[in-house]
């Protein structure tokens, strides 16, 4: 369990997650690189939990540097060239050629943030 503050000028915003970093690599230690709940986040602004969100951190281990540019694509349609020699670069640095790829739902209908 990670407890963070951010303050923000006159606004503080207070955060708990919850780490399944252990499950993730119980998983790979079988075998299993499908998609994974990796973090639970609750965020809400210091005196009003009432106004606590939720976000689900998924990770997806071991994805090939084509998979992450298509799951990108997907949601953000043409990739700008740096992004995509990013993509690549990072993916040429590890021994096997795969990365470890988050996306974070905040559960709100916000929309979905993409890490890797």
């Amino acid at each position: 369990m990670q407890f963070a503050l951010e303050q923000d000028g006159d606004r503080t915003l207070c955060k708990v997650y919850l780490e399944y970093w252990d499950r993730l690599v119980e998983r790979l230690g079988r075998g299993e690189t499908g998609p994974a709940l990796l973090n639970l986040g609750f965020k809400w602004p210091a005196g009003r939990p009432r106004e606590m969100v939720q976000e689900r951190y998924i990770c997806h281990p071991k994805l090939r540097h084509r998979s992450i540019i298509e799951r990108l694509s997907a949601c953000q349609g043409q990739l700008s060239e740096q992004v995509v020699a990013l993509v690549e670069w990072a993916s040429e640095t590890v021994a096997d050629g795969s990365l470890v790829y988050l996306e974070v739902d905040d559960a709100t209908g916000g929309g979905v943030t993409r890490m890797i």
